[in-house]
């Protein structure tokens, strides 16, 4: 640890790597061929190193690539939004659907979101971008009002680059104001900690589908999940799980309370036309159920 002004500071460092003659020249060559190899440590988590290689600089061309194409995305009208449903566990009814983003790249075909949104944090597009999903997504809520399912929830991904504010957590506090929720997803991996439940307006987690994938085959699995809703009800939070496929999966949930459920085993995300006829035969259900 450091001490710098009366604080103690521990520092680490992650380290790119560029060795002469074989990796460059020039100063300049070898400055920008370190830089590339500290890209790609710090892109395998913190405290990491990386020597150079060739393939490392065409993975930065195609990154730059991406991003320029990613810049006229919306403009070109490659964009598009498709919905997946979430179901209550207890009643089985649908009671919102979350709003997912596709690329439909004229190249390269779907380009998927792990793929295109890093490229968007890094660039600053993930602010436009993010603010075309709530536009649509407004749209739509709007429209599944107007079609007679007017309690419906749509859930859109936000980056915390799209709170301008520095006080990020004002600016939620604020918005929660205006009627409007926070989910924390991928609950227990990355970026989603537990100081996030205290310190943020978060009225729902999303169990990260990596444990409910688990189920039936990792003790461990089972008891995270146990976890995660007693902590969660306890702090007066509602849960979700994501990821849900089978039958099994979903009677684990039920038998410790979980909320709600989203995953293929109610839906595939899908087009809006597809997502209305999905819901308007749900309703059928409910009303012959009933």
């Amino acid at each position: 640890p450091y001490s710098v002004e009366g604080s103690r500071c521990i520092i680490g460092a992650s380290i790119g790597v560029a060795i002469a003659p074989f990796d460059g020249q020039s100063s300049e060559d070898l400055v920008r061929n370190a830089d590339l190899a500290l890209y790609a440590a710090k892109g395998n988590g913190r405290g990491r190193f990386r020597f150079y290689s060739s393939d490392l600089h065409q993975s930065a061309e195609d990154r730059r690539a991406l991003e320029e194409d990613l810049r006229d995305a919306l403009a070109r009208g490659q964009m598009e939004l498709t919905y997946q449903p979430v179901v209550n566990a207890k009643s089985n009814m649908v009671t919102g659907v979350e709003a997912l983003l596709r690329w439909n790249h004229p190249e390269r075909g779907l380009v998927g979101p792990d793929e295109f949104i890093p490229v968007a944090e890094r660039s600053g597009l993930i602010v436009p971008i993010g603010y075309w999903v709530i536009e649509q997504a407004c749209k739509r809520l709007q429209e599944s009002a107007e079609m007679g399912f007017p309690g419906l929830v749509f859930a859109v991904n936000l980056s915390f680059r799209q709170f301008h504010d520095r006080n990020a957590q004002r600016c939620l506090r604020e918005l929660n104001q205006l009627g409007i929720s926070f989910a924390l997803d991928d609950f227990g991996t990355g970026f989603s900690s537990l100081s996030n439940l205290q310190h943020l307006p978060i009225s729902l987690v999303k169990i990260d589908k990596s444990f409910v994938q688990e189920l039936g085959n990792s003790a461990d699995a089972e008891h995270i999940i146990r976890a995660i809703i007693s902590l969660a009800h306890s702090l007066q939070i509602s849960v979700v799980a994501e990821g849900v496929e089978t039958e099994g999966q979903l009677e684990f949930l039920r038998q410790q309370h979980c909320d709600e459920i989203q995953g293929y085993y109610y839906a595939r995300p899908m087009p809006w036309a597809d997502l209305v006829q999905f819901l308007n035969k749900r309703g059928q259900a409910a009303c012959l159920q009933q």
